[in-house]
């Protein structure tokens, strides 16, 4: 009645993962995306739109939930909406997983656009960047693991997270949270 209606404030959260054989030619590097409501109001009416170029050793696959609605988009861009999820006030909400297919000789960076709206709220957009060296990193490390987990699989795990946000220093701006290393 009096002042203004709380608005929701998403902002994106993303989170790296690995799912990987050992011994295998390929590494899945997954992103959990999510997105965390830091405003006042509910959030609901929500859309997504996702750019990634397929190519240089990298394939990109999204896995939405059923809730999400897609929209007709070109190669390598996915446009989703959805109108069942609400976002409360200091909420975090699960999107999409990003699974990026890392193959041997990777020659392309990494490069990840992420763009989240909320109808009456404002959205947040990202760009995920990491260097070809870094994938090849990746690869490298995850593939020559032993098949049984050890306290060498934490360690190289370790080693990547520290690689990652080396990557993500060098460019100037953080973009990834990083599960706390035990």
């Amino acid at each position: 009645m009096f002042g203004r209606r709380p608005n929701p404030e998403l902002e994106l959260v993303v989170r790296p993962t690995f799912n990987f054989v050992a011994g295998g030619k390929s590494v899945d590097l997954e992103f959990a995306i999510s997105a965390e409501n830091r405003g006042r109001g509910i959030g609901q009416g929500a859309y997504l739109g996702i750019h990634a170029d397929d190519g240089g050793g990298l394939k990109y696959h999204p896995v939405f939930p059923e809730d999400w609605g897609k929209l007709p988009s070109v190669a390598d861009r996915w446009l989703v909406f959805t109108d069942a999820l609400r976002f409360p006030p200091g909420s975090e909400i699960k999107l999409v997983r990003m699974i990026v297919r890392i193959e041997p000789s990777v020659t392309a960076d990494l490069k990840l656009r992420l763009h989240l709206g909320v109808v009456a709220g404002s959205g947040d957009e990202k760009q995920i960047d990491l260097y070809a060296s870094t994938m090849d990193f990746v690869h490298e490390h995850l593939v020559t693991l032993p098949k049984q987990p050890s306290a060498n699989q934490r360690a190289v795990i370790d080693a990547i997270y520290d690689k990652l946000v080396e990557d993500e220093t060098s460019r100037g701006r953080r973009y990834l949270t990083i599960p706390s290393q035990n």
